[in-house]
């Protein structure tokens, strides 16, 4: 960590929850502007559902990649985030991979995915937020894998 009177940096930031890490370093400018850069390694699906308190997916996957944020603390609405995360397959229930990539500037739209791809053994699922809407096509070979899936 490095102080001074106009930045607080956090070099060799490194976090553990879920069952995943988050790498990277944060700082704080003037007690206003902030930036937090890393990577996501290693967070279980099923365990992060959990902890929100939502009800299993029945998929498995572990989730990792480059996340970044930067914004205000006066103003709220100027947080811009990105991410490029990659889906695995876990270790138990129905295995997914995929992907996301997305930029968001919260002062004009609400958080949400560019791009999104979920895989499973049978069925693909990609999505597409365009401004507010968002576009989902299924492909499957097997009704019975992809009736697991149910929008929320």
């Amino acid at each position: 960590m490095a102080v001074d009177p106009h930045k607080i940096d956090l070099g060799g930031l490194r976090l553990s929850a879920l069952g995943g890490t988050f790498a990277g370093s944060a700082y704080l400018q003037e007690l206003d502007q902030y930036k937090l850069q890393g990577s996501l390694s290693h967070f279980d699906i099923e365990t992060a559902m959990r902890a929100l308190g939502q009800a299993p997916l029945g998929y498995d996957g572990i989730v990792s990649g480059p996340v970044q944020a930067e914004g205000s603390v006066k103003n709220s609405s100027a947080i811009v985030a990105r991410a490029g995360l990659a889906i695995a397959p876990g270790p138990r229930g129905v295995p997914v991979s995929g992907g996301s990539t997305w930029t968001t500037t919260v002062a004009r739209t609400p958080w949400c995915w560019n791009r999104l791809t979920w895989r499973c053994a049978h069925a693909r699922r990609p999505f597409r937020a365009l401004g507010q809407q968002i576009q989902v096509k299924l492909v499957s070979s097997d009704l019975r894998d992809s009736s697991r899936w149910r929008p929320t």
